[in-house]
């Protein structure tokens, strides 16, 4: 209502379930695709108004090349973007998301690894690093209270940083595979 894009989270199979379960409507390997399919459509029915779906967990299915591709082309098919993180070294949802030509942002680091505030203001701080090393940095979190607290203390320290925080969109990442003729 404020303007700001929203991101729908997007439960994927974890090879560490059920220590790291994401839930019951969270898309499997076991699954058939029509059931998985089910289960997107679930999921994108929930909310309204948001540019693009967040990988949640997903080592186990992300790795599945069949699975990714179908799942990016649903995604692709409804316009949306797709968030996946860089510290998912297993995940083909780049190199699939590449051959789509699909939207799509890689995320520097997860915030929230450790919700304790000591633990987030490190994760902040390796932020801060990223974006001044590299020039730009993506942060992804849940939204908790303590999370909430440090981000806005975090974002009022931006100017004096010489930063300035973007909405994700403006990360987006669309070049396709080039092909053999040099088109795009």
């Amino acid at each position: 209502r404020k303007g700001h894009e929203v991101i729908l989270g997007l439960p994927l199979d974890s090879d560490g379930f059920p220590v790291k379960d994401p839930g019951p409507l969270a898309l499997r390997i076991s699954l058939t695709d029509e059931e998985n399919l089910d289960r997107l459509n679930n999921i994108l029915s929930l909310q309204q108004g948001y540019i693009g779906v967040e990988v949640m967990m997903g080592t186990k299915y992300t790795s599945d090349e069949e699975k990714v591709k179908e799942l990016l082309e649903k995604i692709h098919l409804h316009g949306l973007m797709v968030v996946d993180g860089a510290w998912n070294n297993q995940s083909l949802i780049p190199e699939i998301a590449t051959q789509l030509a699909m939207a799509r942002v890689i995320a520097t680091l997860k915030l929230d690894n450790v919700m304790a505030k000591t633990a987030i203001d490190a994760r902040l701080k390796e932020l801060d690093a990223v974006v001044k090393k590299q020039k730009s940095g993506i942060g992804v979190t849940t939204m908790t209270p303590a999370i909430l607290e440090k981000l806005l203390v975090w974002i009022a320290s931006l100017p004096g940083k010489g930063v300035e925080l973007v909405p994700v969109s403006a990360m987006i990442e669309t070049k396709g595979a080039v092909s053999e003729d040099g088109v795009e």
